[in-house]
């Protein structure tokens, strides 16, 4: 499975903008680290000796809606309201003397779009965003190796939600009452707790068939 770091703050920018970030963030003037160029050990060599928050970004082809109708609808929905994110105060470009960075082709191979190729950006969906704690990050895994945000799976939401637990035992008790006035409370004998049966009001002595 392929494993990529939790999104943890969002980012200002339109899905457009994020998606033609060349490696270096104009708007907040910081470096982004794309991890789909990089394998599992590099991206875990980044997050291992940064010391501060960063920025990253991915991209994965959009899910056809048969195999993943929940995440294409909210990768839709994050993005058409400006979601994906930044960091506060990540690495600056180039990085800081002494951790083991380089720059990667993939980086400078994320260039503007020209207006006729703008409609190529519907096949992709792209995350950009902060990881507040590299070192500590929560790891996101993928089956089909392509990366995605996390989000709360049908299933998981089943599992999460309380529900009652059911009854161990249930006894029903039923019968005649000879005296039904007269009637008194008995003890169950389950665990000790007594319970009082339902009693029934004598008939008055003026009440018949007539009566009813």
């Amino acid at each position: 499975m392929a494993r990529f770091p939790k999104i943890d703050t969002p980012c200002p920018l339109s899905a457009e903008e994020q998606a033609v970030i060349e490696g270096h963030c104009g708007h907040c003037d910081k470096h982004v680290h794309r991890l789909d160029a990089l394998d599992e050990a590099q991206r875990h060599a980044l997050l291992a000796n940064a010391d501060g928050p960063i920025c990253v970004t991915y991209r994965m082809p959009k899910p056809a809606p048969k195999s993943h109708p929940f995440s294409a609808a909210i990768a839709i929905t994050l993005l058409g309201a400006g979601g994906a994110a930044y960091a506060g105060e990540p690495p600056q470009d180039p990085p800081p003397e002494g951790l083991p960075w380089v720059a990667h082709p993939a980086d400078a191979a994320m260039s503007p779009l020209p207006d006729e190729n703008k409609a190529a950006l519907l096949d992709f969906v792209v995350f950009l965003g902060g990881v507040d704690d590299p070192r500590n990050a929560t790891d996101v895994e993928d089956a089909e190796a392509k990366p995605m945000l996390p989000m709360l799976t049908p299933e998981d939401a089943l599992t999460q939600t309380p529900v009652e637990e059911p009854l161990d035992t249930v006894v029903v008790l039923g019968g005649g009452m000879s005296r039904p006035g007269e009637a008194e409370g008995i003890a169950t004998g389950i665990d000790d707790v007594a319970a009082d049966l339902p009693m029934i009001a004598p008939a008055s002595p003026d009440q018949g068939e007539g009566g009813r």
